[in-house]
């Protein structure tokens, strides 16, 4: 029996290794993955503060914002329709005028033509 008790040691010291080498590279991993999480939880931690110093929800940050844009935008529109009139307005006088300046122009009598005259002088 008593070569049985080296035997046993042998394979619980081998075991034993098998152990620390599995358990180190476990720790390893284990620091890896935590080191990961502490990066990722320093990107998306909310750090905003209020004016009396007290976390801002970042989800009611993003739907105030997206709300102040959207109302923004819908000003801009609106503007933007105005202006469109506008340039309608003016479109349509101008084509009023150059429609009356047409006209005008048929009523005058025509000018001689200088370069018809010059040619008859010279005949």
């Amino acid at each position: 029996m008593s070569a049985d008790l080296p035997l046993a040691e042998i394979v619980n010291g081998v075991f034993a290794l098998a152990v620390l080498g599995l358990g180190a590279r476990l720790n390893n991993k284990v620091n890896r993955v935590r080191d990961d999480a502490a990066a990722t939880r320093y990107q998306v931690e909310n750090n905003h503060i209020d004016e009396h110093g007290n976390p801002i929800n970042l989800r009611e940050e993003a739907d105030g914002r997206h709300s102040e844009n959207s109302e923004k935008l819908d000003s801009l529109a609106r503007n933007l329709d105005r202006v469109r009139d506008s340039v309608a307005r003016i479109w349509e006088r101008t084509d009023r005028h150059t429609d009356q300046i047409h006209e005008l122009e048929l009523t005058q009598p025509r000018a001689p033509n200088k370069g018809a005259a010059h040619e008859h002088d010279s005949h």
